[in-house]
Parts: structure tokens; sequence; C-alpha cells
């Protein structure tokens, strides 16, 4: 939890000011904190019944206490010891107000269901744009272990490539390999281990559309480069079309320094499509994330800073732990430019990826994913 924490909190504060006002937008608009109370009791409602007001109150203003807890922490360097209540905290103000997950229902994206900030935004994107959402949204896969008895364990997200490849990340295909202390590119597939990909994993879904992972065909050794190619079994029928990607560096953002004269970074407004899954909730997550079940969602946002030595870039959608491998489309032209690589925070041994922080397919020049993903072959 370094700089990636920073990034969130930086991110957060430009929402929730020390003087308990809202920052709207990038215009500056300001919403009041009782815009805040109000959309996340709200949201609360949405998700649970609380037994009376006065308890759906206080969920909010522990809720509230927290993001403003962590955010005292970051500004005072003392971020490395953030709490999970604190962590929920801040993901919880930015869902809320800026950056929701949305629902889908039989395979069809669903507006917000608040109407507070940003929302307005995306409920007028999805409006304009919701059956080119529906149809990139079909070729997004949640990544599953089946078990002896049928049940499926989540491990993350994956999604469509050329004639029957599926994308993810490295450590979701690292709990179902046979020897995870090899090199990544040495992997193979674990023969006792069932792996599955269902496509149709959302609420109301009429019937499940789940396909054998057959072999992983590429893992990537490097660290800054968390991902990996599974091939989904030979002769699979019904399987819906492969995503386009993008590998123009513009369609993520404006990087600074790209011109003679510095520039702000101007990120590009994108989406994540994926599975999020709040896998230990704490009281407060499971008020206001109890809906982060593992069926599918769309998550929009923007990106906010390019790295300047590695193939990755940071976004604010609103995402959780199972969007590990999620689809990141752009708006304009629903193309994928990146893989979000999960979770609030780094693992010990550095192999789980940050919060809002994506390999960015545009800056993976000659590594061979650049040739897998243009191809869509191996």
């Amino acid at each position: 939890m370094d700089s990636f924490v920073q990034a969130i909190a930086a991110t957060t504060r430009t929402l929730l000011a020390s003087s308990g006002a809202l920052q709207a937008s990038a215009t500056g608009e300001q919403i009041d904190a009782d815009a805040l109370r109000a959309a996340l009791t709200e949201h609360l409602h949405s998700l649970v019944a609380p037994s009376s007001p006065l308890v759906a109150d206080a969920a909010v203003a522990e809720l509230t206490q927290a993001a403003n807890r962590a955010l005292l922490k970051v500004t005072s360097g003392s971020s490395t010891d953030l709490t999970d209540s604190e962590l929920d905290g801040l993901e919880v103000i930015v869902q809320v107000l800026g950056r929701p997950a949305l629902r889908y229902k039989n395979g069809q994206i669903q507006p917000p269901t608040t109407d507070a900030a940003q929302n307005e935004r995306w409920h007028v994107f999805v409006v304009v744009a919701r059956d080119k959402i529906n149809t990139a949204s079909a070729s997004v896969a949640r990544v599953n272990l089946q078990l002896s008895d049928g049940t499926l364990l989540h491990l993350g997200t994956g999604w469509r490539l050329g004639a029957d490849l599926l994308v993810t990340n490295r450590h979701v295909v690292q709990n179902v390999v046979s020897d995870a202390a090899l090199l990544p590119a040495s992997w193979t597939l674990d023969p006792g281990r069932v792996c599955v990909a269902d496509f149709a994993m959302t609420n109301e879904s009429s019937q499940p559309q789940t396909f054998a992972v057959e072999s992983l065909d590429f893992c990537a050794n490097e660290p800054d480069v968390d991902l990996a190619v599974l091939r989904l079994r030979s002769g699979s029928r019904g399987l819906p079309p492969p995503l386009s990607v993008e590998f123009c560096s513009d369609a993520i953002g404006e990087i600074p320094g790209k011109e003679a004269q510095p520039t702000k970074f101007e990120g590009a407004e994108v989406y994540a499509i994926g599975h999020p899954l709040q896998r230990k909730p704490t009281a407060e997550s499971l008020q206001v994330f109890g809906d982060a079940d593992g069926l599918k969602r769309c998550c929009p946002g923007r990106t906010t800073a390019i790295s300047d030595r590695h193939p990755l870039f940071h976004h604010d959608c609103s995402t959780l732990r199972g969007n590990s491998g999620s689809a990141m489309l752009t708006v304009t032209t629903h193309r994928v430019v990146g893989i979000h690589l999960g979770g609030r925070a780094s693992d010990a041994a550095g192999t789980l990826g940050s919060a809002n922080l994506a390999v960015a397919i545009s800056k993976l020049g000659a590594h061979r994913l650049t040739e897998i993903l243009a191809n869509g072959r191996i």
C-alpha cells in the first residue's frame, strides 16, 4: 500500500475535501456533505434493509468517518497503516458518487441506481451506448475453479480474444497451475483442477454459458506484465465474439511531456467489465458492497495516470477483488485498452495488482503479448 494508496487517496480528495464539501467533477462543481450522506443512505437501502433509519444513519456516518480517517492518514504520510475499514471507506465514496458498479439483468446493462454527482453522466452513457456495452460485456467471463461436486470457486475475470483464447491475469491462473514455483512462462494447468469460464453470470441470467479451459498457452514472466492467455476447449460452440483491441496510446489519455511543453495529464473515460467479489467483507463493506457477489458489473470511470517506466496506467473505476483480468474499454470506441489488475492492495510477494491499476496494451511495445493481442493467436 504505497504509491497506489496515494493514488486512490488523490482521486478521493477530489471528491471529499477536508471541509466536508464534495467535489463532483473536474470542473469544480460542489456537492455538500448532506448530498454525500443521502447518496450513501440510498445505496445502502438498495442493498440491504436496515432495521431502522437510525441504523442506516449510523452506518453512513461510520463509512464517512472511515474515509476521512484514511484521507488524514495519507495526507500525513501514514498510508502504510490504513485499516481494511478505512480502505473500504475510500472505495465506498468513489463508488457511490461518481464511479458506480452497474448491474446486468440477463446480460443487459442497467443504469445507475442513484442520481448523485457524476452518476447522471453514466446514466446518459448507458442510454446512448447500451447496445455496444451489452455486446462487449457478452465477451467477458467469470473464471472459476470447478470442484468435484460442481461448486464454482471464483478466481477472477477473463475476456475473449481470437478464435478461442481468453485473456486474464497471471495471478488468476496461478491458482490452477501444476507448479507455481516455476517461472510463469513454464506454467501448465494442473490436470486435477478443472477451470471453466462462464460468460453469462449476471443477475437474472436465463442460463449459464460455460466453457472448459483446455490449456494455458502463454504467461508473462515480467512482474509488471501480470497477464496470461488461456485456450478454451477446442470445438467449443456458441462462444461470444472476440473483443477488439486498441493500441493507440492516446486512447488512455494525453501523456504529459508528449509535446514540447509538458502538459497536465488528461485522462480518458473508460469502463471495466468484470466480476467484483468481496472475499473477506468487513461490517462496512457488507453494508455498502453487499452486492459485490461475483456477478458481472460494468464499472465506468477515467484513467488518472500513465506510468513513465512501466506498461501500466491508473484508473478510478469502482473495482473490487474478483475484477482481476477485467477488460478496460474506452467509452468512445468500446475497444480494449487495458487489463485491470484487481484488488485494493498488493500482496507481500508483489504478484497481485493494486487498486485502480491496469496493464496498458499500448505500452507493451515489443513484448510478445503485443503480437498475440494484435493477431488473436499464439
